[in-house]
């Protein structure tokens, strides 16, 4: 009985152990769909309509907090089309709005996503690499920038607070 009482408390553990690891993977889980929805948003089909265009701006605005700082990595120069830093939601959507992709259309995808969450599971931060692809099939075109980006946990919902440019050599 006692061998019995022994097992039965194991396999009570196992199953608490489970849950919990469960519940920290599905908050990594829920980052990782959310950079997963925000390619989708900023993969843009070629020849793209208007209408096209202001779906995926909209479907954005659902992944980012209201005071999300962006860092561009552009150099502040007069007239630059690309702010050095851009504050605020709508800053991040208009930016977005006015962006004119290539007619051949771009992929965007986020590879090698490492999500690391904080002790309070309120905050997040992921290092990956975002690739943006376009151009013809037999001779596309590569863009590749590693970047950090901050995640809050906002009314139960992942949200993007922080967008950076990382340099590979200090991570």
């Amino acid at each position: 009985m006692t061998n019995d009482r022994h097992t039965h408390r194991a396999s009570g553990l196992i199953a608490i152990a489970v849950i919990v690891a469960g519940c920290g993977g599905s908050d990594e889980r829920a980052i990782k769909n959310q950079m997963t929805a925000i390619a989708t948003a900023l993969t843009v089909p070629a020849n793209e309509g208007e209408l096209g265009r202001i779906a995926r701006i909209a479907s954005l605005r659902n992944a980012l907090a209201q005071d999300i700082q962006v860092s561009t990595g552009a150099s502040a120069q007069p007239g630059a089309q690309i702010p050095p830093e851009v504050v605020g939601r709508d800053g991040v959507l208009a930016l977005a709005a006015r962006w004119a992709p290539p007619a051949t259309g771009v992929t965007v995808e986020f590879v090698d996503v490492q999500v690391t969450l904080d002790a309070s599971a309120t905050a997040a931060q992921v290092y990956c690499t975002a690739q943006a692809t376009s151009g013809p099939p037999e001779r596309p075109l590569v863009d590749a920038r590693e970047l950090r980006v901050g995640f809050s946990k906002t009314d139960g919902s992942w949200l993007v607070s922080s967008v950076h440019p990382e340099d590979t050599l200090t991570r």
